[in-house]
């Protein structure tokens, strides 16, 4: 099997090929799921915190404690990762997962026992994806912010 039709080109590089391909198996997405303790005060906030840092780093949340994100690449996972690394909690458990965007569109998802569509997955601008500021208002899309409008 050859290399995947590119998504989008972006002009000729050195061999004639396209610059740069957005291929499905280059995408990724970035699953976080969290385990934390809660029974005292101090550590109830803990979680908190923790989702407050998720959402303002652009994931959405997917379940409770389960959290995804859209990210261009193995660099770009590297580079969230070691943010992740820095704001984890003291205790409790984090699990950090990766799928291509291949694999993510093969995810079956049940809700109430009748089979869900399959999510919509961001475009260019990642404009699916919630920001906390977005989080009272659920179901809502992100949209940047358009200059001089």
């Amino acid at each position: 099997m050859g290399e995947p039709a590119p998504l989008h080109s972006g002009g000729s590089g050195v061999s004639g090929a396209p610059a740069s391909y957005l291929s499905g198996y280059r995408l990724m997405w970035i699953f976080v799921m969290f385990d934390l303790p809660v029974g005292t005060k101090k550590q109830s906030r803990e979680p908190t915190k923790f989702r407050e840092f998720l959402l303002d780093e652009g994931f959405e949340m997917s379940q409770f404690s389960v959290y995804a994100r859209f990210c261009n690449g193995q660099d770009s996972f590297q580079a969230h990762l070691k943010r992740i690394e820095r704001h984890l909690p003291e205790k409790g458990d984090v699990h950090v997962l990766t799928f291509t965007d291949r694999q993510y569109e093969n995810i079956v998802r049940f809700s109430s026992q009748r089979r869900k569509k399959p999510r919509k997955k961001p475009g260019p601008a990642g404009d699916v994806l919630k920001r906390r500021s977005d989080s009272a208002r659920p179901n809502v899309p992100f949209r940047p912010c358009r200059r001089g409008t």
